[in-house]
């Protein structure tokens, strides 16, 4: 998630090269990704945004079930507390906010491209979280994602 590169751009230099070079630079959103971060570990909100991205990439607004099960997705061994699921439900904005156009013409590309047969309003009934919670590769790819984070 390129977004979180912004958790390691600690001086100007960095900061820089990174507002050049990224399609997502949000500067004014680095504190609260790294206060975030910190409390409940970068793997935790790696895996966290991940699953935001995917839920605003299958083009329907999350509901709170569909939070609580991002918020156990992203954290397994710890539940999180009231004060971290809002922060997170809040950092979850980034993703919701991005243009819907955009993120229907990308997800249209990227389901043409690795040759997956399915019209666009489909994908709001699809039930990817319970994809992710059941199947033995997903939890594990979430597992790697996390790792990657920590």
């Amino acid at each position: 998630c390129e977004l979180l590169s912004i958790l390691d751009a600690d001086d100007q230099v960095h900061r820089v090269f990174l507002e050049l070079n990224s399609y997502v630079y949000m500067i004014d959103d680095r504190a609260g990704l790294l206060q975030t971060s910190r409390e409940i570990g970068r793997g935790a909100l790696l895996t966290f945004m991940l699953l935001a991205y995917l839920h605003a990439n299958f083009l329907r607004p999350p509901s709170e079930k569909d939070f609580e099960r991002c918020f156990a997705l992203a954290s397994p061994n710890r539940p999180l507390d009231a004060k971290h699921k809002k922060a997170l439900r809040a950092l979850s904005k980034i993703a919701f906010k991005l243009n819907p156009r955009f993120r229907e013409v990308t997800t249209r590309f990227y389901l043409k491209l690795n040759g997956f047969k399915t019209d666009v309003a489909s994908l709001g009934r699809f039930d990817f979280l319970g994809v992710m919670e059941s199947s033995a590769t997903a939890k594990n790819f979430l597992k790697q994602t996390a790792q990657l984070g920590d």
